[in-house]
């Protein structure tokens, strides 16, 4: 996501909460179980998405874990553009 200005402290801690929002109502009780991991990648590209916050791995490259964190990535993406 491109934006005109940067966001203001406010708002880009508004944006977060937002983001915090979106990520758990994506995961609601029923819907099949996902890794902390993956939940963490989604939680992280719809920061990125909504508060420019940047995407770091935190896994080492490689592993299930990192391979979760991206897929997670991907969701978190899909849901950031049903958002705009």
């Amino acid at each position: 996501m491109t934006t005109s200005a940067p966001l203001h402290d406010a708002d880009r801690e508004a944006a977060r909460e937002r983001a915090d929002r979106l990520t758990d109502a994506a995961f609601p009780a029923g819907r099949c179980q996902r890794s902390p991991e993956y939940i963490s990648g989604v939680r992280t590209r719809l920061r990125f998405s909504l508060a420019g916050d940047s995407i770091a791995n935190p896994y080492p490259a490689g592993t299930a874990d990192a391979d979760a964190f991206w897929a997670g990535c991907e969701e978190g993406r899909l849901i950031a553009r049903m958002q705009a």
